[in-house]
């Protein structure tokens, strides 16, 4: 600017620089100074210039000392986090290996537990083999009933419960028994149970030849009571049962004996339902203090031909339905009302889909005994 502010004067002829120091070219002012602006470009472009590198080698050196703190870090971070992890490693491989050492041994057993199953399952089952062998062959039932039908549930394979039946000639007068038995328990317990129970009934009935219903159970329970040791060892298992003797009499009567043990006898006789309640007490088990002798009682009743009775162990009643109420002996009686038309064997279809629609998916809860008769 100087240098052009300079040639401007010469040129108005104000400043005559140009002719004191002979110079023919009034440029001359303005050349210098574009000449010394180029100079003083170059310098300061250099030194600019210089000065980048400086701060660029600086920059670098800095990324290079943080890039090898980072670095080092790094390092140390990857060794403490490889350490860990092979810290973790070890526990896992321990921990795999007691997890491998404990599968082992649940399998182990678990064969041993299945193999124990196996055996007590196929030790049951033979005892159910056992059990229905005493039962009373049909055959036999058929040659005094023609028409009858016997429900019989064991709960665990084998059943505390169990029927009796046979046919007695007192004195050239045919008679038959008929029996439900409930005993205490179920399942093993149980069958054990109902093993003495049909041994003393053959005892009492077929070598002892009582027919009277009321002295077999007052005889039973004192046979239990003696062979369990109940009062010395405070055994309180016995029985629950309803016991009948039927007895054919001229004109197409019948003439039924019946004893209960805590277990009623329900029979339809001219196309009414009516009931036979049994003695409060059981066979067996506990004696109450004001008992001094516990004696069982009879009740004779007449039937006719085509009239139905019905013997039932507590399990009907009490098995648990959907709304994980108990069946219940009310609706038995209505169950019995509502088929009495039906023949035996249609009876006890429709008894068996009533008892299988009130329990639904729910587990029975004691075993299942339901006989009945027609005459």
């Amino acid at each position: 600017m100087l240098g052009w502010f300079l040639s401007a004067l010469s040129f108005a002829g104000v400043f005559q620089l140009d002719i004191i120091l002979g110079i023919n070219n009034r440029n001359y002012f303005s050349q210098s100074g574009l000449f010394l602006e180029l100079v003083l470009f170059s310098v300061g472009l250099g030194y600019r210039e210089r000065k980048n590198e400086q701060e660029k080698r600086l920059a670098q050196e800095e990324n290079a000392r943080i890039l090898k703190e980072q670095n080092v870090t790094l390092e140390r971070k990857v060794k403490e986090r490889t350490a860990e992890i092979s810290e973790k490693n070890e526990e896992l491989m321990m921990q795999k290996e007691e997890i491998l050492t404990q599968r082992d041994a649940l399998q182990e057993r678990g064969e041993e537990l299945q193999f124990a199953y196996t055996q007590i399952t196929d030790s049951v089952k033979y005892a159910q083999t056992i059990q229905n062998a005493i039962l009373p062959f049909e055959e036999k039932i058929k040659q005094i009933f023609d028409d009858y039908f016997i429900i019989f549930y064991p709960k665990d394979i084998v059943s505390g419960d169990f029927y009796w039946f046979n046919t007695i000639d007192d004195g050239g007068n045919p008679k038959a028994v008929v029996s439900a038995i409930d005993c205490t328990g179920h399942g093993v317990p149980g069958a054990f149970m109902s093993m003495i129970g049909n041994t003393l009934l053959n005892e009492t009935i077929n070598e002892k030849r009582i027919f009277d219903p009321a002295q077999v159970l007052t005889r039973l329970h004192q046979k239990i009571r003696q062979d369990l040791r109940q009062a010395e060892t405070n055994n309180s298992d016995g029985m629950d049962m309803s016991l009948c003797v039927v007895e054919q009499l001229p004109d197409n009567q019948y003439k039924l004996t019946f004893s209960g043990a805590k277990r009623p006898i329900y029979y339809i006789h001219e196309e009414e339902l009516h009931q036979l309640k049994s003695d409060r007490f059981s066979i067996g088990g506990e004696v109450y203090e004001d008992e001094r002798e516990r004696v069982f009682t009879n009740q004779e009743i007449m039937l006719n031909k085509g009239d139905m009775f019905y013997l039932t162990t507590d399990g009907f009643g009490d098995m648990p339905g959907m709304d994980r109420k108990r069946f219940g002996s009310r609706r038995i009686k209505k169950m019995i009302v509502e088929a009495k038309d039906l023949s035996m064997a249609e009876q006890k279809e429709n008894f068996e889909t009533t008892l299988a629609n009130h329990m639904g998916d729910q587990d029975a809860r004691d075993d299942v005994t339901f006989l009945g008769f027609k005459l």
